[in-house]
């Protein structure tokens, strides 16, 4: 699949805007601010209040709960429920394109520019335990020097308050699946 007018959106650039947005609009957000309590505000309904850990009250005639990573525990602790989520501390790969060489019997470089790459998902066994075919992705040199490659679902399942700086990563598998279509792995993130 080509799609010429493809996209791509990153986390925190979005997630940025959208409080951005937000403000904008006229929302009051409070940050940083960890739920502990949830509940009616004891009128007709028309309500809600949060209780932050540290004893903040916030009140509102609406509210979004956007927990992230926390999805799990926080629903269930406030609301009741059990939403069944795994957090998996991932690593991403960035390779630097393997430059044109004098006498270079490969031919000319290709663009890895989001001008000329697609974004690519290769379902295939990434030989991650667990999530057979997950497979992998790929993003062009859009902010980074390098193009971004990474397997689905492949780091270690983690505490969402206790995840690793660093969670090791693809590169040995996707050194051996992207053999000649980038060279040297430049960071991790």
């Amino acid at each position: 699949l080509y799609q010429p007018d493809f996209g791509v959106l990153f986390a925190s650039k979005s997630v940025a805007a959208a409080w951005a947005y937000a403000r904008a609009l006229g929302v009051d957000t409070y940050v940083p601010f960890r739920a502990a309590a949830f509940r009616s505000d004891g009128g007709q309904g028309q309500g809600s209040v949060v209780l932050s850990e540290q004893g903040a009250e916030l009140r509102s005639r609406s509210l979004v709960v956007a927990p992230g990573a926390w999805l799990s525990s926080l629903s269930h602790t406030l609301f009741g429920l059990r939403i069944p989520t795994r957090v998996s501390a991932e690593t991403a790969c960035y390779y630097r394109p393997q430059a044109e060489s004098a006498g270079s019997t490969r031919g000319p470089v290709p663009d890895h520019s989001y001008r000329s790459m697609p974004v690519f998902i290769f379902q295939t066994e990434n030989g991650c335990e667990g999530m057979s075919g997950m497979g992998y992705y790929g993003l062009p040199t859009i902010d980074v020097p390098g193009v971004k490659a990474s397997a689905h679902y492949c780091g270690p399942t983690v505490h969402p308050d206790a995840r690793p700086a660093a969670a090791g990563g693809p590169a040995a598998v996707l050194g051996r699946t992207l053999a000649g279509a980038a060279g040297e792995e430049e960071a991790a993130a």
